[in-house]
Protein backbone atom coordinates (compact mmCIF):
# COMPACT_ATOMS: atom_id res chain seq x y z
CA UNK A 1 0.00 0.00 0.00
CA UNK A 2 3.15 2.32 0.37
CA UNK A 3 4.04 1.79 -3.37
CA UNK A 4 3.95 5.47 -5.18
CA UNK A 5 2.94 3.90 -8.50
CA UNK A 6 -0.64 2.51 -9.38
CA UNK A 7 -1.06 -0.65 -9.02
CA UNK A 8 -1.41 -3.85 -11.79
CA UNK A 9 -4.44 -5.40 -12.36
CA UNK A 10 -2.90 -8.95 -10.15
CA UNK A 11 -1.51 -6.55 -7.38
CA UNK A 12 -5.28 -5.32 -7.67
CA UNK A 13 -6.80 -8.25 -7.14
CA UNK A 14 -4.39 -9.42 -4.58
CA UNK A 15 -4.93 -6.27 -2.63
CA UNK A 16 -8.93 -6.87 -2.25
CA UNK A 17 -8.26 -11.07 -1.19
CA UNK A 18 -6.29 -9.90 1.33
CA UNK A 19 -8.30 -7.39 2.98
CA UNK A 20 -10.99 -9.76 3.43
CA UNK A 21 -9.01 -11.03 5.76
CA UNK A 22 -7.67 -8.16 7.76
CA UNK A 23 -8.93 -7.24 11.40
CA UNK A 24 -12.11 -5.72 11.91
CA UNK A 25 -10.46 -2.45 13.60
CA UNK A 26 -7.88 -0.77 11.39
CA UNK A 27 -5.19 0.04 13.76
CA UNK A 28 -2.76 -1.84 10.50
CA UNK A 29 -4.37 0.48 8.11
CA UNK A 30 -1.42 2.95 6.85
CA UNK A 31 -1.39 6.57 8.16
CA UNK A 32 -0.61 7.44 3.97
CA UNK A 33 -1.12 5.37 0.83
CA UNK A 34 0.03 7.80 -1.64
CA UNK A 35 -1.60 6.63 -4.93
CA UNK A 36 -5.09 7.98 -5.04
CA UNK A 37 -6.64 5.19 -6.77
CA UNK A 38 -4.92 2.60 -4.10
CA UNK A 39 -6.56 4.27 -1.36
CA UNK A 40 -9.95 4.40 -2.61
CA UNK A 41 -10.11 1.04 -3.37
CA UNK A 42 -9.05 0.25 0.22
CA UNK A 43 -11.17 2.27 1.31
CA UNK A 44 -14.30 1.23 -0.53
CA UNK A 45 -13.28 -2.27 -0.29
CA UNK A 46 -13.66 -2.00 3.58
CA UNK A 47 -16.67 -0.38 3.13
CA UNK A 48 -18.49 -3.02 1.15
CA UNK A 49 -17.17 -5.35 3.58
CA UNK A 50 -19.83 -5.24 6.36
CA UNK A 51 -17.28 -6.44 8.90
CA UNK A 52 -15.14 -3.59 8.28
CA UNK A 53 -17.61 -0.80 7.37
CA UNK A 54 -18.27 1.27 10.71
CA UNK A 55 -14.85 1.25 11.52
CA UNK A 56 -13.41 2.52 8.14
CA UNK A 57 -16.30 5.47 8.14
CA UNK A 58 -15.08 6.88 10.96
CA UNK A 59 -11.65 7.58 9.03
CA UNK A 60 -12.93 8.60 5.74
CA UNK A 61 -13.50 12.48 6.99
CA UNK A 62 -9.21 12.85 7.55
CA UNK A 63 -8.79 10.13 4.81
CA UNK A 64 -11.05 11.74 1.53
CA UNK A 65 -9.18 15.23 0.65
CA UNK A 66 -10.96 16.25 -2.72
CA UNK A 67 -14.04 15.40 -4.05
CA UNK A 68 -12.47 13.32 -6.97
CA UNK A 69 -11.07 11.22 -3.51
CA UNK A 70 -15.09 10.59 -3.17
CA UNK A 71 -16.26 9.44 -6.96
CA UNK A 72 -13.29 6.91 -6.53
CA UNK A 73 -14.81 5.36 -3.02
CA UNK A 74 -18.31 5.74 -4.81
CA UNK A 75 -16.85 3.61 -8.06
CA UNK A 76 -15.36 1.21 -5.59
CA UNK A 77 -18.37 0.82 -3.71
CA UNK A 78 -20.46 0.53 -6.69
CA UNK A 79 -18.03 -2.46 -8.33
CA UNK A 80 -16.33 -0.40 -10.38
CA UNK A 81 -12.81 0.53 -10.23
CA UNK A 82 -10.75 3.56 -8.45
CA UNK A 83 -9.49 4.48 -11.77
CA UNK A 84 -12.51 5.70 -12.87
CA UNK A 85 -12.42 4.09 -16.59
CA UNK A 86 -15.61 1.85 -16.03
CA UNK A 87 -18.93 3.12 -15.45
CA UNK A 88 -21.01 1.16 -13.01
CA UNK A 89 -24.22 1.41 -12.09
CA UNK A 90 -24.31 3.22 -9.08
CA UNK A 91 -24.96 1.52 -5.84
CA UNK A 92 -27.93 3.13 -3.31
CA UNK A 93 -25.63 4.42 0.17
CA UNK A 94 -27.08 4.12 3.46
CA UNK A 95 -29.14 7.37 4.83
CA UNK A 96 -25.95 8.04 7.43
CA UNK A 97 -23.06 7.44 4.83
CA UNK A 98 -24.48 9.50 2.35
CA UNK A 99 -24.59 12.50 5.04
CA UNK A 100 -20.68 11.39 5.84
CA UNK A 101 -19.92 11.71 2.55
CA UNK A 102 -21.82 15.12 1.64
CA UNK A 103 -20.34 16.46 5.15
CA UNK A 104 -16.25 15.49 3.43
CA UNK A 105 -17.58 17.43 -0.19
CA UNK A 106 -18.60 20.63 2.39
CA UNK A 107 -15.88 20.36 4.28
CA UNK A 108 -13.19 21.03 0.97
CA UNK A 109 -12.08 24.05 -0.43
CA UNK A 110 -14.82 25.49 -2.42
CA UNK A 111 -12.93 26.51 -5.34
CA UNK A 112 -11.48 22.78 -5.38
CA UNK A 113 -14.50 21.40 -4.58
CA UNK A 114 -16.34 23.15 -7.97
CA UNK A 115 -13.03 22.44 -10.26
CA UNK A 116 -13.14 18.90 -9.11
CA UNK A 117 -17.15 18.16 -9.61
CA UNK A 118 -16.62 20.17 -12.68
CA UNK A 119 -13.72 17.40 -14.20
CA UNK A 120 -15.84 14.41 -14.64
CA UNK A 121 -19.33 15.96 -15.34
CA UNK A 122 -21.61 12.80 -15.96
CA UNK A 123 -19.91 11.08 -13.24
CA UNK A 124 -20.87 13.32 -10.74
CA UNK A 125 -24.16 13.75 -12.29
CA UNK A 126 -24.57 9.87 -11.43
CA UNK A 127 -23.54 11.05 -8.25
CA UNK A 128 -26.02 13.15 -7.29
CA UNK A 129 -28.43 10.55 -7.86
CA UNK A 130 -27.40 8.19 -4.94
CA UNK A 131 -25.82 11.30 -2.80
CA UNK A 132 -29.38 13.38 -3.25
CA UNK A 133 -27.02 16.79 -1.81
CA UNK A 134 -30.58 19.38 -2.23
CA UNK A 135 -31.68 17.32 0.76
CA UNK A 136 -29.35 18.04 2.80
CA UNK A 137 -28.95 21.64 1.79
CA UNK A 138 -29.25 23.46 4.70
CA UNK A 139 -26.21 21.08 6.56
CA UNK A 140 -24.27 21.11 3.86
CA UNK A 141 -24.88 24.33 1.33
CA UNK A 142 -21.36 24.24 -0.30
CA UNK A 143 -22.09 20.79 -1.56
CA UNK A 144 -25.39 21.46 -2.50
CA UNK A 145 -23.46 24.77 -4.36
CA UNK A 146 -21.38 22.37 -6.28
CA UNK A 147 -23.98 20.04 -7.59
CA UNK A 148 -26.37 23.08 -8.23
CA UNK A 149 -23.18 24.68 -10.81
CA UNK A 150 -22.86 21.69 -11.86
CA UNK A 151 -25.97 20.80 -13.30
CA UNK A 152 -27.08 24.31 -13.66
CA UNK A 153 -30.11 24.66 -11.82
CA UNK A 154 -32.01 27.55 -12.05
CA UNK A 155 -32.98 29.01 -8.56
CA UNK A 156 -36.50 29.05 -9.62
CA UNK A 157 -36.56 25.11 -10.27
CA UNK A 158 -36.03 24.71 -6.53
CA UNK A 159 -38.01 25.21 -3.23
CA UNK A 160 -37.53 28.86 -1.64
CA UNK A 161 -35.56 27.43 0.89
CA UNK A 162 -33.01 25.65 -0.91
CA UNK A 163 -32.79 28.82 -3.53
CA UNK A 164 -32.03 31.07 -0.50
CA UNK A 165 -29.02 28.43 0.65
CA UNK A 166 -27.82 28.39 -2.81
CA UNK A 167 -28.11 32.33 -3.25
CA UNK A 168 -26.23 32.85 0.18
CA UNK A 169 -23.67 30.66 -0.30
CA UNK A 170 -22.91 31.39 -3.78
CA UNK A 171 -22.39 35.30 -2.18
CA UNK A 172 -20.16 34.15 0.95
CA UNK A 173 -17.74 32.30 -1.64
CA UNK A 174 -17.18 34.48 -4.57
CA UNK A 175 -14.27 33.13 -5.46
CA UNK A 176 -15.41 29.75 -5.96
CA UNK A 177 -19.28 30.73 -7.77
CA UNK A 178 -20.46 33.47 -9.11
CA UNK A 179 -24.26 34.66 -9.75
CA UNK A 180 -25.06 34.87 -13.47
CA UNK A 181 -28.72 35.79 -13.55
CA UNK A 182 -30.79 32.92 -12.02
CA UNK A 183 -27.91 30.12 -12.39
CA UNK A 184 -24.61 29.68 -10.74
CA UNK A 185 -21.46 29.75 -12.64
CA UNK A 186 -18.34 28.26 -11.88
CA UNK A 187 -15.61 30.84 -10.74
CA UNK A 188 -12.15 28.68 -11.22
CA UNK A 189 -8.71 28.85 -11.05
CA UNK A 190 -8.12 29.24 -14.32
CA UNK A 191 -10.50 31.09 -15.26
CA UNK A 192 -9.45 33.46 -12.11
CA UNK A 193 -5.83 33.62 -14.09
CA UNK A 194 -7.33 34.71 -17.29
CA UNK A 195 -9.07 37.47 -15.55
CA UNK A 196 -5.70 39.02 -14.15
CA UNK A 197 -3.80 38.42 -17.11
CA UNK A 198 -6.69 40.54 -19.06
CA UNK A 199 -7.33 43.34 -16.57
CA UNK A 200 -3.11 43.09 -16.04
CA UNK A 201 -3.01 42.48 -12.52
CA UNK A 202 0.20 41.21 -12.36
CA UNK A 203 0.12 40.49 -8.38
CA UNK A 204 -2.85 38.49 -8.34
CA UNK A 205 -1.53 36.57 -11.33
CA UNK A 206 1.67 35.84 -9.82
CA UNK A 207 -0.73 34.84 -6.11
CA UNK A 208 -2.69 32.57 -7.95
CA UNK A 209 -0.35 31.07 -10.11
CA UNK A 210 2.00 30.36 -7.17
CA UNK A 211 -0.92 28.02 -6.10
CA UNK A 212 0.35 25.53 -9.34
CA UNK A 213 4.30 26.18 -9.79
CA UNK A 214 4.24 23.90 -12.77
CA UNK A 215 1.69 26.46 -14.70
CA UNK A 216 3.42 28.90 -13.54
CA UNK A 217 6.86 27.67 -15.14
CA UNK A 218 4.94 27.56 -17.94
CA UNK A 219 3.29 30.82 -18.51
CA UNK A 220 6.49 32.41 -17.06
CA UNK A 221 7.29 34.22 -20.57
CA UNK A 222 3.76 35.30 -20.02
CA UNK A 223 3.83 36.82 -16.51
CA UNK A 224 7.47 38.41 -17.85
CA UNK A 225 5.64 40.19 -20.78
CA UNK A 226 3.06 41.56 -18.50
CA UNK A 227 5.45 43.13 -16.46
CA UNK A 228 7.17 44.60 -19.21
CA UNK A 229 10.94 44.72 -17.84
CA UNK A 230 11.44 41.42 -17.82
CA UNK A 231 11.91 40.50 -14.03
CA UNK A 232 9.42 39.09 -11.68
CA UNK A 233 7.16 41.06 -9.38
CA UNK A 234 7.77 40.60 -5.60
CA UNK A 235 5.45 37.62 -4.33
Amino acid sequence: LARRTPLPPQDRDDVVALLAHTPAELGWLPVEIPVRETKALVLGTLLRDRRTRDAVRTVLPARLTTATDVLRLLAVWSGGGADLLDTPRHRSLPRGLRRELLAVLDGLDPSALVEDVLRHPERWKRAAETLHPNEQHARHPRAALAFAVLRATHVSTVSEPLAATLVRTAAENPLAVRADGALFKANTWTGRVEQAFAARESGTVIALLAQRPGTLLRRLDQVLRLEGDGTLPDA
